[in-house]
């Protein structure tokens, strides 16, 4: 129920979702299409189809209780989104968290998604797309069920960081308070630090379920991927 028809909105999902999206369109996908359930996944896949594009053109990913769903191509893994695998293909993406805050965003002016991959260059055209039009930024952050995650805060109190350092002492950023405390674990934070996450509940669900590669993947290479996923006129992000 948020009007985000005046803000540039950033959906975060560091465990996994836009951490995927980072790879995936690193790795030379064509376009990516998030969608919030498994059904629209495969009907999208049937009308994509119906369009003129052939089968393997088409990767369906995603997960659901965070292991790959029956019938689907990939999962929520981002090594898996190879150049070889989604090269120049488009991906349909559907998970738990992740992609339903990218649904529940839909009526932002502009709409983008971050991982800790990608932060810094997100902050960038973040704030050259809010001051373009003289928008808000919103930091949105996916979380775990409903329910506030460490690595996706500190994610955003990243980029309010860089955010804040980027725009200058010439020009004045309001922080609402939840961005203010949330900015502050910043500061304690230590780049590529998996051991600052050892406490948090969807990291020790995801190493008990054998997903300790992805979580180093995503929490221990800060800034190294250049892509900005952006949304398209047609709804999928690039």
């Amino acid at each position: 129920g948020v009007d985000f028809s005046r803000s540039v909105v950033v959906v975060i999902d560091v465990l996994r979702a836009t951490s995927v999206i980072t790879y995936a369109l690193a790795n030379g996908a064509k376009a990516l299409w998030p969608v919030s359930t498994t059904d629209e996944a495969f009907e999208l896949r049937n009308k994509l189809l119906a369009q003129g594009l052939s089968p393997n053109t088409i990767i369906l990913g995603g997960e659901r209780n965070a292991d790959i769903i029956s019938g689907f191509d990939l999962g929520n893994s981002p090594q898996a989104y190879t150049h070889e695998r989604v090269g120049g293909r488009t991906v349909v993406l559907t998970t738990t968290n992740g992609t339903l805050a990218l649904g529940n965003a839909h009526g932002a002016r502009h709409l983008l998604s971050a991982s800790l991959l990608n932060a810094q260059v997100v902050s960038q055209r973040t704030i050259q797309l809010a001051q373009a039009e003289d928008l808000s930024i919103v930091l949105l952050c996916s979380g775990n069920y409903g329910q506030p995650t460490l690595e996706d805060s500190l994610c955003a109190a990243v980029m309010a960081r860089d955010i804040e350092f980027m725009l200058g002492a010439d020009n004045v950023c309001y922080l609402s308070d939840h961005a203010i405390g949330t900015r502050m674990m910043a500061e304690a934070y230590t780049p590529n630090s998996v051991e600052w996450f050892r406490m948090a509940r969807h990291y020790n669900k995801l190493i008990s379920k054998g997903y300790g590669t992805d979580v180093q993947v995503c929490l221990q290479q800060a800034n190294t991927l250049g892509v900005v996923p952006i949304r398209c006129a047609n709804g999928y992000l690039v």
